[in-house]
């Protein structure tokens, strides 16, 4: 899961067989839980080195964005630009959840 381009292209491998020979398609995609199962759960409490493990683990976002950055495919003011522009997007739609508006853009 940490591989955003090998994921990307797995799944556009699937979507295409998927419509070719018109059958279900299987990814076994291996990835973790950041922040654990859901917001009451504490998994230091259940899987301590796991999550010891897990938590000097660069995100996926900041290892991606380090790739980006060191291939030189964006700069690091546009790497900030989008992280900004996709964080107020997240506000906002968390607000509208919040107060029961369905309205989409």
């Amino acid at each position: 899961g940490d591989d955003v381009e090998s994921v990307v292209r797995v799944c556009e491998m699937a979507l295409d067989y998927r419509q070719k020979y018109k059958n279900d398609v299987i990814i076994d995609l291996v990835c973790y839980r950041r922040h654990g199962h859901n917001e009451k759960d504490e998994p230091m409490f259940t899987q301590p080195l796991m999550y010891k493990s897990i938590k000097g683990h660069p995100s996926v976002l900041t290892r991606y964005e380090k790739q980006l950055l060191n291939e030189k495919v964006i700069t690091a003011a546009e790497a900030k630009e989008a992280r900004a522009h996709v964080d107020a997007r997240n506000k906002d739609e968390y607000k509208k959840a919040r107060d029961g508006d369905d309205t989409t853009d």
